[in-house]
């Protein structure tokens, strides 16, 4: 029982890691529109779509949500 627990957390960090390595393969400029469609509130989406166009510094730091183009 103790080996099939560890295979299951093996698998589910496996998945975990090909699935953020496939999200870095999609280019953010798709990633972005995902995130602004996934918005539901439409004011907090023409927010959401106007700051990504706005012009700005690329930032660095991989950890922020936002992004623009």
């Amino acid at each position: 029982m103790y080996y099939a627990t560890q295979v299951k957390e093996l698998m589910h960090h496996l998945y975990l890691v090909a699935r953020g390595h496939l999200q870095r393969l999609i280019p953010k400029e798709i990633r972005m529109l995902q995130r602004i469609l996934a918005i539901e509130d439409p004011t907090q989406r023409f927010s959401a779509l106007s700051e990504s166009f706005a012009p700005a510094e690329e930032s660095i730091d991989k950890d922020r949500e936002d992004l623009h183009t």
